[in-house]
């Protein structure tokens, strides 16, 4: 099965969400971008692609211990940003802010301790992100020009926080109609020491 890690959003936080990726549906070409439903936003601490149930288990085992040594924390969604670039588009995302040296330092415990448990470690940064759409592979130039135009142009500021109180690990389906995620397994942070 697919599986990642994640913190999942607050309600009201999806709706504010939903109503930006309206208000940018209307700034950019129609049919450029994959919008990602509002109930599938989430902040991903670690993909670890297809797994066996062997492995999923080992994960919870991995991971459980470093969620409890660490204690809850709070984030905020705010600012808008694209991977690689505007001249580029691919990602488009809202930024995360608030306790981020938290956030980082949970992320890199759970890279190591999965990377002691043999699993692959994640060659990029750590860019924490809440990623609202993907621009459509087949995009000639002119488009891919308009949809980097139209993002530059919109500003978001803070869009609503919330609180990490736990790791959620999550399988992920791939349908047509776009993923379908189901919670397999939720690590509370700050439950106890770590062992």
């Amino acid at each position: 099965m697919r599986v990642f890690l994640a913190s999942t959003l607050p309600d009201a936080l999806r709706h504010e969400l939903a109503r930006q990726i309206e208000r940018l549906k209307r700034c950019v070409p129609g049919g450029s971008v994959r919008w990602v439903k509002p109930e599938h936003i989430h902040l991903t601490f670690k993909f670890l692609g297809e797994l066996s149930s062997e492995r999923v288990q080992l994960v919870i085992d991995t991971t459980r211990p470093v969620a409890a040594a660490g204690p809850p924390f709070d984030l905020q969604a705010i600012g808008l940003g694209v991977f690689p670039n505007t001249r580029r588009p691919n990602v488009i995302w809202v930024g995360v802010a608030g306790d981020v040296p938290r956030l980082g330092a949970l992320q890199a415990g759970l890279e190591s301790s999965l990377a002691r448990a043999g699993f692959d470690s994640e060659r990029r940064a750590f860019h924490p992100h809440l990623t609202l759409g993907r621009a459509r592979r087949d995009l000639g130039r002119s488009t891919q020009a308009a949809l980097g135009e139209g993002l530059s142009q919109v500003q978001i500021g803070a869009l609503g926080a919330w609180r990490v109180g736990s790791l959620v690990l999550m399988r992920s389906e791939l349908r047509p109609d776009g993923p379908r995620y189901f919670r397999l397994d939720n690590l509370p942070l700050g439950s106890g020491p770590s062992s």
